[in-house]
């Protein structure tokens, strides 16, 4: 319990500190560029974090199950032979990526700000790959800082240097900015990464075939968890500025409001990411040794913090959505109902989170699988239907009503097949 409150106390300052830090940059670039070129700059960093996940391959959630499990069992040649593969196979990825990339580049299919953003992939993709190992090792402070407040905050001094030396804050600027923040955050973890190596032995890797297929499984469950707003993103562009007819309900605007939603919302991630960062690898070790008491203890003392800062969010949005949003511009004062709507669906979504992370770290990737293509279906499907219909608000719904509905359905799963109790808090 000291250590809980310990490390996740730190973390969670952090991620205040974190918070407002991207909340401050990313308000200020809407203030500077307007609210359209800020619905573009939007666009570019889903589309970039969207393809990292999937040249990821799911491996940065598989090597809590795979390290986990070749420790236990002494298989130091299995393990050397996964942690190679894991990287060799990234940048084979990465170099097919940057092919095509340039093909389309050079038939401008893509513009210059995503070409960029595609280089910059593989240093993400590293970058994520440290983050969980250095976390597996329990080096909470370690993983959770150069990406929560490093890589923020030298993406807010390049911003404001460019600022200071009257450099036009373009998306391709903004860009190459977010792209060297993660080369500085990317950095940290290689010093940090020493101090906890790999035992050497040589490589084998018998068990390539099934690297592969569990990491489709964590891809997808992972990719509807953490990237479907970018789908949503997709929608709105296609909607807005590409599809042949258009949209007279949508403009240029739509994606700079929308966007303006998912940062603040994103106060739910950072405010539990401590949470998460503590809970997660501790779900495999203690079912790998059948702990099931140590479990569920960690899980109520977990929860415990989790819904006291959900619902302190919860109240700041709903309390001062007005004061809030001044920050991005007055304009922004006409999204007030879909904020609140958006809010209310990820309070009940981060409230049941520890159910979906139960079921994925807890070796029921294939069930929960199975919610989040239910939830896919449902983003794309209300996207489809209601983005050209009533524009920012069927964007609202189409990503926060399934999102709530995904992590009801697999807190009632869990409910009814586990004996742990993955919500309580007494």
């Amino acid at each position: 319990m000291i250590n809980l409150i310990y490390t996740s106390g730190l973390i969670t300052v952090l991620s205040v500190i974190s918070f407002n830090i991207i909340f401050f940059i990313e308000s200020y670039i809407s203030s500077q560029v307007g609210v359209a070129d800020f619905g573009q700059y939007k666009f570019v960093i889903k589309a970039i974090h969207f393809i990292s996940h999937i040249m990821i391959l799911g491996q940065d959630y598989a090597l809590f199950y795979y390290i986990s499990r070749y420790l236990k069992q002494n298989l130091l040649n299995d393990l050397n032979g996964y942690v190679r593969w894991v990287f060799r196979s990234l940048m084979n990825r990465s170099l097919v990526l940057m092919a095509l990339s340039y093909l389309c580049f050079h038939y401008s299919y893509i513009d210059n700000s995503l070409m960029i953003g595609v280089i910059m992939i593989p240093i993400i993709c590293v970058d994520t790959i440290l983050n969980k190992y250095l976390l597996f090792n329990k080096a909470y402070l370690f993983s959770f800082a150069p990406r929560a407040v490093i890589q923020s905050l030298s993406f807010t001094l390049m911003i404001l240097g460019l600022s200071f030396f009257n450099t036009p804050l373009t998306t391709i600027n903004i860009v190459v900015c977010y792209g060297a923040s993660f080369v500085c955050c990317c950095s940290i973890y290689l010093a940090m990464i020493s101090k906890f190596p790999i035992p050497r032995a040589k490589p084998r890797q018998t068990d390539r075939l099934q690297w592969i297929n569990d990491g489709f499984h964590f891809t997808l469950s992972t990719f509807v968890i953490t990237l479907s707003r970018s789908i949503i993103y997709f929608f709105v562009q296609y909607y807005a500025l590409w599809a042949p007819a258009g949209s007279l309900i949508l403009s240029d605007a739509t994606l700079g409001f929308y966007g303006a939603i998912t940062t603040i919302t994103f106060a739910y991630h950072l405010g539990t990411k401590s949470m998460e960062s503590y809970l997660k690898p501790r779900i495999t070790r203690h079912l790998e040794m059948n702990q099931l008491d140590e479990l569920q203890m960690d899980l109520k003392h977990v929860n415990r913090f989790r819904y006291l800062i959900v619902w302190s969010i919860t109240l700041i949005i709903v309390m001062y959505p007005e004061m809030i949003l001044l920050r991005f511009g007055s304009i922004y004062l006409t999204i007030i109902p879909d904020l609140v709507l958006c809010t209310i669906c990820y309070h009940i979504y981060t409230i049941c989170q520890p159910a979906l992370d139960y079921m994925i770290f807890g070796g029921q990737q294939r069930i929960v699988s199975r919610i989040l293509q239910v939830k896919l279906v449902a983003i794309c499907l209300l996207s489809y239907l209601l983005i050209p219909r009533i524009g920012l608000t069927g964007a609202v719904i189409a990503d926060a009503i399934p999102a709530a509905l995904s992590a009801l359905a697999a807190a009632l799963w869990v409910w009814r097949h586990s004996p742990t109790r993955v919500l309580a808090i007494i």
